[in-house]
Order: C-alpha cells, then structure tokens, then sequence
C-alpha cells in the first residue's frame, strides 16, 4: 500500500498511508461504495444544521468548495507561509509513529491548546485540510459530535467505507461522502469502541457513531 498521510486542521504530512478521498462512488477494489442505511431504533436526533447556521468562525475561517479559509490546491505548505496565513494562531508540525515504517505527519493549526485544523501535505502540496472546531462551518453544516443518523437525516444517504482500508491506522474510522459536497468527506467514529468493520456491518452501530472531522480533500486532477 502507498502511504501517504495527513490528517485534521493541522497539515498532515504522511510518510506512511494516506487519508485520501474515495473516488467518486467507487468503494474499495473498485466495487460500489457502501450506502449505509442508519434507519435504527434510537436515531431521531435533531439534524445537523445548514452551513448558514454554523457557529461564528474562528478568525473568521470557514469551508468552501475550493478550499479551507486561506487554504486551497494552490497553497504551498510550510511552517513559514502557514503562520503569515494564520496569524494569531500557534502553527506546530507533528509526527506520530503508528509501528514500523508507519508515520502520520502533519500541519496542526491551534488556538491556544485547540486544534483548529489539520494540515495535510506531501512535500509543499497540499492534500487535505481536517476541520476539528464548530467554529470553522463547512458546506456540509456537519456539526463535530453529531451522529450519522442526525448528518444521514440532514443530508440524505451517505457513501461510506472502512478508512482503515487506505489508511492502516484508521481502522477505527468510517469515512462517508455526500453528493451535496463532494470535496468534503466525514469520519464517524464509535463511541463504543467498535472498529470501522463492526460499524459497516451493523446499522444500529453507524447510526450512532459521532463526527470525529470534516475534511476538505484537494480535488483529483480531470483525464488529460
């Protein structure tokens, strides 16, 4: 497996495997995606709220089609052009070891002891912005904390897999997609320490799994 990694409002640089998008409704080994169905006893939550109802941004950042506050494709990344981006903000480089050759790396974006963002680049490219505070509103208008029942209710039927499938040591992580944003993805996580696997397999698991981040994603390059 290719490793390629970055994660959340801090710049993930991955010398080990990579959080990417899915390909447009392309599950793995280029099969259907999983449309998981959250209709479970229990999910009647309030729904997310629109994009024009998220809380005030930070610093006066939020998501968009093309990109995260100053952040887009054409940004180049480094811990120099981060702070005069951010000011205000602390700008830190993280490396965590994940065993073996295995290292997440990335950009953090920090107000005080919050993370604000994820950065996720390989060399000064960037791959992805991870949007970790309600304080930054995405097109989606996904709240962190907010249940795939609530988001499902929200936005309609999400496209989701196993991150575990690209990205070794997000097996803990389903990451879905919506037709109404598709540069942005969502990680669900288990509040009951169910695996990714376990939560595909059991609706009633999903339905109840949390926002972890929004994820703006650099859109793939068109044929030619």
């Amino acid at each position: 497996m290719k490793l390629t990694c970055a994660i959340g409002l801090s710049l993930v640089l991955a010398a080990g495997c990579g959080k990417k998008k899915p390909e447009a409704a392309a599950g793995k080994d280029g099969g259907d995606a999983v449309t998981a169905d959250a209709s479970a006893p229990g999910a009647d939550a309030a729904p997310a709220p629109d994009a024009a109802e998220a809380a005030p941004a930070a610093g006066g950042l939020s998501g968009r089609a093309d990109g995260v506050g100053p952040l887009d494709e054409k940004f180049q990344v480094s811990k120099a052009s981060l702070e005069a981006a951010f000011p205000g903000f602390t700008i830190e480089q993280v490396s965590k070891s994940h065993g073996g050759d295995l290292r997440e790396e990335y950009w953090a974006v920090k107000k005080g002891d919050r993370d604000v963002l994820h950065v996720q680049a390989e060399d000064d490219t960037i791959d992805a912005v991870d949007i970790l505070s309600d304080e930054v509103p995405s097109p989606l208008g996904v709240k962190l904390g907010a249940t795939y029942a609530d988001v499902e209710k929200a936005l309609g039927k999400l496209s989701c897999e196993n991150a575990g499938d690209e990205t070794d040591w997000r097996s803990d992580v389903v990451v879905c997609w919506s037709e109404k944003a598709d540069t942005y993805t969502i990680d669900f996580v288990s509040q009951e320490g169910e695996d990714a696997a376990q939560m595909l397999e059991d609706p009633a698991k999903l339905a109840g799994a949390t926002v972890k981040a929004v994820t703006w994603r650099r859109p793939l390059p068109g044929p030619g």
